[in-house]
């Protein structure tokens, strides 16, 4: 059964009784001081309409000095309404007319949170971001760098519905193996007409789970390549099929141009692989890579693949080997062997 808004809703409002996610929080949206915990409640205010009813309303106190933490939170599958966001504005009341910003009550600290989809800041949250006035006010955090906070040791419980949800909308944590429910993916390509909304539901929490990858390669200075496009790469999707070929990222590093790394599934084998991509393709390039390859092949954690990826066109075609990642997958793993690739390691 899918993980919907109403579980994360409940999920993070339990974990909201910790006072460490409290400041964890605080400190996202820049609140300065030590605010204690004065209310909390979800679907707030009641009487409002849908668009108007904010997820979760926190109050904080800090002396006689109140704080608001309004919340929104979509799914990992979601992005935010732009419509919704200036609504719950109002409701905060800190919006008028035209974007005007209102003037704050005496003693009181508005801020406004969004947590959605993906691994860089949603659209929709950076267009009111980028209103002057706004910058200090409306903020936006991945769900991602919340797992990445509560499995942190010791595990509380007060966070234990709230990882339980986000495994099962895909959100992992970081130590463990990459998940997808593969079998009932490949069981559902076979009945494509009848069964596509499914199919694209189980692809998409592959994507989400390589956001865990993203997450722990960031950290170590890696950038996320743009999608490339033309479809003489093997792993760009079809032009007459909404089924990926692939679920991949493709990730950079600053001091190394010569190639980038490239992790995801082939759908139609199920498995979990990775390669490394030239910045010119030529045969040259292709020789050298598939000889790096080889210099990292046959651990325990992967084995040797032949031609994971290819490049075919009128004028060239091109093989590039790989690696296979069949056991303890799991994106610290992966990510540790990034770095021995490219040389971080030391």
């Amino acid at each position: 059964m899918a993980v919907s808004e109403g579980d994360l809703e409940s999920a993070l409002f339990l974990a909201l009784g910790e006072p460490k996610f409290q400041k964890f929080l605080q400190s996202h949206v820049e609140l300065k001081g030590t605010y204690e915990v004065d209310d909390i409640r979800t679907q707030y205010p009641r009487n409002s309409d849908a668009k108007g009813r904010l997820d979760i309303h926190s109050k904080f106190r800090k002396g006689n000095k109140f704080a608001v933490i309004g919340i929104e939170l979509k799914t990992p599958q979601n992005s935010a309404d732009s419509d919704q966001l200036s609504r719950h504005l109002q409701t905060l009341k800190v919006k008028g007319k035209n974007w005007q910003k209102k003037a704050e009550a005496k003693n009181m600290i508005t801020k406004y949170l969004v947590i959605s989809k993906g691994f860089t800041i949603d659209k929709s949250v950076k267009e009111i971001k980028q209103k002057a006035s706004w910058k200090s006010v409306i903020y936006w955090m991945s769900w991602n760098k919340i797992r990445d906070f509560i499995d942190r040791p010791p595990k509380k419980p007060a966070y234990e519905m709230l990882r339980k949800r986000l495994k099962g909308a895909g959100v992992i944590d970081s130590s463990e193996t990459l998940s997808a429910n593969i079998q009932s993916a490949k069981k559902l390509a076979n009945a494509w007409e009848e069964k596509m909304e499914d199919i694209i539901q189980e692809t998409d929490k592959i994507g989400i789970g390589l956001s865990s990858l993203e997450f722990e390669l960031h950290k170590k200075g890696f950038e996320t390549v743009d999608s490339r496009t033309g479809y003489a790469y093997s792993f760009i999707p079809n032009h007459h099929s909404r089924l990926p070929r692939w679920v991949f990222k493709e990730f950079k590093h600053p001091i190394n141009s010569d190639y980038n790394f490239l992790f995801g599934m082939k759908i139609s084998s199920g498995k979990w692989s990775g390669s490394l991509v030239p910045k010119k393709l030529t045969k040259t390039s292709m020789n050298i890579i598939n000889k790096k390859i080889k210099e990292h092949k046959n651990k325990t954690t992967r084995i040797f693949q032949k031609k994971v990826w290819s490049y075919n066109s009128k004028s060239q075609d091109f093989e590039f080997d790989g690696w296979h990642f069949e056991t303890n997958r799991s994106p610290k793993i992966v990510s540790r062997f990034v770095l021995e690739v490219f040389g971080l390691d030391g």
